[in-house]
């Protein structure tokens, strides 16, 4: 079964910024890179010249660009899927569902799954992000289990995730 899931994204001035593709259990960086240069282009705060738009850079810009991530994928997941997970699950238990119908339902729940994945691993590094204001104590916050968005069993594969997001932002922080 194909891991992507196709979104097409526009900017707010919709002018197109491309195609996003999400995978399962990855971060989705075309994403948030996308969704930190239409936020740039309109930020006030911080000398436009000291941030990067493919690099995270100031802390404030960053939770605001994950929580807008969030919101997207999550608005997407409704807007498009008038169903749930459990209501796919039952349907393939079904053995009158054959064929076309079937490959059709697996598919669905294949793409259900990579987007709440993606939601689910914004919402970590999100949390991370959050609560990282000093470097010196990141690395402590860094490896903790984040309650309610994972298991004992998931913080290393969801830090494999977001490493080479976290190293980034790391080498930036103030």
């Amino acid at each position: 079964m194909c891991e992507d899931a196709k979104m097409g994204g526009k900017s707010v001035d919709s002018k197109p910024i491309g195609e996003i593709r999400l995978k399962k259990d990855k971060l989705p960086t075309t994403l948030i890179n996308a969704v930190r240069q239409e936020t740039l282009k309109r930020y006030i705060g911080r000398s436009k010249d000291q941030l990067l738009r493919h690099c995270p850079m100031d802390r404030e810009v960053e939770v605001y660009v994950l929580s807008l991530c969030c919101n997207m994928l999550r608005e997407y997941y409704f807007g498009r899927h008038k169903t749930g997970i459990g209501e796919d699950m039952k349907l393939l238990e079904d053995k009158s569902v054959k064929g076309h119908m079937r490959v059709a339902v697996k598919f669905r729940l294949e793409a259900k799954r990579i987007v709440i994945s993606n939601i689910r691993l914004l919402e970590i590094l999100l949390s991370i992000v959050n609560a990282s204001t000093m470097k010196d104590k990141f690395k402590e916050g860094y490896m903790k289990r984040i309650e309610g968005l994972e298991g004992e069993e998931d913080v290393i594969k969801n830090r494999r995730a977001l490493r080479r997001y976290l190293r980034s932002y790391y080498h930036f922080m103030n």
